[in-house]
């Protein structure tokens, strides 16, 4: 099923006054693959970021690569106004999908827990490879399948994750992977009932899945109170 792009721009568009809160484990995939992709970014840089959200993985590049340009993308503008509001003139916004309108050309292309809701998530390196010339750097991390599976095993589906084999592929297509890992994160929760408020405060809940407020109340009482997600990294350079 095609993934509601509609839904998912309202989703981040409620959570952006709440993300920076509740999304703990996207600031710890954002600062470790900025620790991959820095050394490998050449000195003033043009970046491109899709999905920038509130700007997790935006202001540790700021910080770390003086950039050139640095335009960040995301399909909610309350994302990004809340973005510009942090770090004002410093950035370009883009308000679009990333998923089927036009990139930049630019020095590097990063992401980080953005590409999972794309209908193709692979797609993601064809699009850095054209944006990129060669030499030109990509760094992106998204979920695998181990991701909300305590959710999944009482019958919850979300979002279909590649395989590590398949970004693998997919980027060795255009790049030369220089840097790669795999990554598992769990976020402890008191409850069940704070866990799921943790999920609709961040925006995960934008996938087609709907929880209706019968199921909400089953998982309240079934779920436990923890979370495991499981992160894959990859920094490549354009052949």
């Amino acid at each position: 099923m095609p993934i509601d792009k509609t839904r998912i721009q309202r989703a981040f568009s409620r959570s952006a006054s709440t993300y920076d809160h509740a999304s703990e484990v996207q600031l710890r995939i954002a600062q470790r693959l900025a620790d991959l992709a820095v050394p490998h970014l050449p000195a003033n840089a043009r970046i491109f970021e899709v999905g920038c959200g509130t700007g997790h993985l935006t202001k540790l590049l700021l910080n770390r690569c003086r950039p050139s340009r640095y335009i960040a993308n995301d399909i909610s503008l309350a994302m990004l106004d809340r973005l510009a509001a942090s770090v004002g003139t410093m950035v370009e916004t883009l308000h679009a999908d990333a998923e089927t309108s036009p990139w930049p050309e630019v020095d590097a292309v990063v992401s980080a827990a953005a590409v999972q809701w794309f209908d193709n998530p692979l797609i993601f390196s064809d699009k850095a490879a054209a944006a990129l010339q060669k030499s030109g750097i990509v760094a992106v991390a998204t979920f695998g399948s181990q991701t909300l599976g305590e959710l999944r095993n009482l019958g919850i589906e979300g979002l279909v994750y590649p395989s590590p084999d398949e970004w693998q592929e997919a980027l060795n297509k255009h790049f030369t992977i220089v840097d790669h890992e795999s990554l598992t994160l769990r976020s402890q929760f008191e409850s069940a009932a704070e866990m799921l408020r943790s999920l609709h405060n961040s925006g995960v809940t934008a996938s087609n899945h709907r929880l209706t407020p019968a199921k909400t109340r089953w998982l309240i009482e079934h779920a436990g109170s923890q979370l495991t997600y499981e992160a894959l990294l990859f920094v490549g350079i354009k052949r």
